[in-house]
């Protein structure tokens, strides 16, 4: 799947089927992102830290509210993957290359939009780890 999101360039030897594949392949990564925001939240307002400095909190609210704006654009990329695979069977009624090339271009844009959330979301997710890691609680046994 992650090759068809880095890889894949949509061009004129792409297929209707081909498409369909590579949005149904971006909704199923966008939906794995639920997860990890909900993890990631939790994590974030557990008690599991041992710094209680002001500022580390001032950061661990900010990096909250970035996981609230990352759910909102991934709800909306989700709504935008659905109503590009029902728009991508009018290509069916293509019967010159501009149409073919209309939705093609229409492809391309919304891979670069999953390509630029996957890809802040890998950096936010990576900045939280590096962030919490270092001041959780260590465990007496």
């Amino acid at each position: 799947m992650k090759n068809t999101i880095y890889n894949s360039d949509a061009n004129s030897d792409n297929n209707l089927e081909q498409l369909q594949q590579h949005a149904l392949d971006w909704d199923k990564l966008i939906q794995q992102s639920t997860d990890d925001i909900i993890f990631l939240k939790k994590l974030l307002s557990s008690d599991v830290f041992e710094n209680y400095e002001a500022s580390f909190f001032d950061t661990i609210k900010i990096r909250l509210k970035d996981l609230e704006e990352f759910k909102a654009e991934k709800i909306d990329l989700h709504y935008s993957i659905n109503n590009h695979k029902n728009d991508l069977n009018g290509m069916r009624e293509c019967e010159d290359i501009s149409c073919d090339m209309f939705y093609e271009e229409e492809h391309k844009k919304l891979r670069e939009r999953v390509r630029n959330f996957l890809k802040k979301f890998r950096d936010l997710k990576l900045e939280i780890y590096d962030y919490t890691s270092p001041n959780f609680r260590k465990l007496t046994i």
